[in-house]
């Protein structure tokens, strides 16, 4: 079976884009005032003055015109002149046109669509935005290499969403899709606001980020004259340094676990004592301070590794998690290959329950003791993780199934209970 393991995305979406068929322009206008079948004659228009975050359009007059319509991108503006400058607009491309309005004639056809692009503005002086890497804070999970910084200040903002994305996943697409997919604030929209505009500086920190990786804070911004800007600032986090707890993981361990958990093929589960013994070796998360990879403890065999992240206990135990809900591969159709946790309910039966998760406790002391994670369903019910391994999920249509490899052979039958006897093999 080829593995493969994508951990983090960033920025995802599909977009659909749309033509439509303009109508061609009529200039039929026969000068008759009051006949509603006259047709207005079709503006002209050209592009002028353009400039780094504007530009503006002009046309002819329209005879028995008394307003016109300019459509840009989709928006109308409307006015009794003829031409219209457009200001304060991010980089990217614009598409304009125009029609004509006349009491008693019908409304001309749109002229042809102009094409104009700008560079945008580059800073404006009602808003400023700053990101760097993050203050070291061991106690909230925030390291220099995996969370960033970043404030917010300004006056006479009314709308405000924002995003950060890895750079290089952003590279080739512009700013209007960049918009589309920023994340809006919510209940908290109207307190941030409040703050930022009565000159308090707004600070925040974006963490579970990658270590030596530039990433792109956009911010969006509206202001009270209803200008718009797209504020953008890169930064590359410092390169991770692995913690002194983590790094006493590393390396190959052997261990065992008692039972098995067996799927039948009416898909009813059966629990029986067998050991298992294997091998696992655990590495750094490349670009993480307090994440590893533990790779070998699947059915599936090297190359699907479960992430463990770092937990200090409370009296201060070197924990390592194992998480649930990891998504290591898409299988496509919806499905992909996720470790999960097969639980035991408090009524004796059993069921996966999904969430993010340590499934099971590592914790280094003498010996290496491992306990399994309990917890509570939404209806309050107790259940305890007892066995943890890789199965297809579909988490839209709530769908399981297992995996196979590329002979057919279908991975059913699965490591139960606690890990026993894990010890460090020695180096060679």
């Amino acid at each position: 079976m080829k593995k493969f393991f994508s951990m983090m995305a960033v920025l995802a979406g599909m977009f659909a884009f749309a033509s439509c068929e303009m109508s061609g322009a009529t200039d039929d206008n026969s000068g008759n005032n009051g006949d509603k079948e006259a047709q207005l004659a079709t503006p002209v228009i050209e592009i002028v003055d353009v400039v780094e975050d504007g530009f503006t359009v002009k046309w002819n007059a329209v005879e028995n015109a008394t307003s016109y319509t300019v459509n840009m991108k989709g928006k109308p503006y409307s006015t009794e002149e003829t031409s219209y400058k457009f200001e304060g607009l991010n980089k990217g491309e614009y598409t304009v046109r125009v029609k004509a309005t006349g009491k008693g004639y019908k409304d001309s056809a749109f002229s042809e669509v102009k094409t104009v692009e700008v560079t945008g503005l580059t800073s404006v002086d009602w808003f400023k935005q700053t990101v760097s890497p993050a203050e070291v804070d061991e106690a909230q999970g925030f390291y220099p290499s995996n969370a960033v910084d970043f404030t917010w200040e300004g006056n006479g903002i009314v709308d405000l969403t924002y995003g950060l994305f890895a750079t290089a996943d952003i590279e080739g697409i512009d700013d209007e899709t960049i918009v589309a997919n920023l994340q809006t604030l919510g209940t908290e929209l109207d307190f941030i606001l409040d703050e930022i505009n009565s000159g308090i500086v707004f600070e925040a920190t974006f963490s579970g980020l990658m270590g030596s990786t530039s990433y792109t804070f956009f911010t969006w911004v509206e202001n009270e004259a209803g200008v718009e800007f797209l504020a953008r600032n890169e930064v590359t986090t410092e390169e991770a340094v692995l913690l002194d707890t983590a790094k006493a993981w590393l390396g190959e361990w052997t261990g065992y676990t008692t039972e098995v958990l067996a799927w039948g093929d009416d898909g009813k589960p059966s629990i029986s004592e067998e050991r298992t013994d294997f091998t696992i070796s655990v590495t750094q998360y490349p670009g993480t301070s307090d994440m590893l990879f533990v790779d070998g403890y699947s059915v599936l065999g090297e190359g699907t590794p479960a992430i463990g992240k770092m937990f200090t206990g409370e009296n201060g135990e070197n924990i390592l998690g194992l998480m649930n809900m990891q998504m290591i591969a898409e299988l496509g159709s919806g499905m992909y290959a996720t470790w999960l946790a097969y639980c035991k309910l408090a009524d004796g039966s059993g069921t996966f329950v999904t969430g993010e998760y340590p499934a099971m406790y590592l914790i280094m002391g003498d010996t290496i003791e491992c306990q399994m994670y309990a917890g509570k369903l939404q209806d309050d019910s107790d259940f305890e993780a007892y066995s943890f391994d890789v199965y297809g999920l579909d988490p839209e249509a709530g769908q399981l199934g297992f995996l196979q490899d590329e002979n057919g052979n279908i991975f059913n039958k699965f490591k139960a209970g606690p890990i026993q006897g894990l010890t460090q093999k020695a180096a060679p």
